[in-house]
């Protein structure tokens, strides 16, 4: 359950920052992914 002050800002950004819900092994992959679009040049993007 969400603590008021969560839900405020949730409801602001859309978002919530969960710290220690995914270890850095399953967090890797969508960082690594994250990366690639990142440094995709224009030309390719989708």
């Amino acid at each position: 359950m969400m603590t008021p002050d969560q839900r405020y800002f949730f409801d602001l950004t859309g978002y919530l920052h969960l710290r220690g819900v995914l270890s850095p092994e399953e967090l890797a992959p969508a960082q690594a992914a994250a990366d690639r679009y990142i440094n995709m040049p224009p030309e390719e993007w989708p």
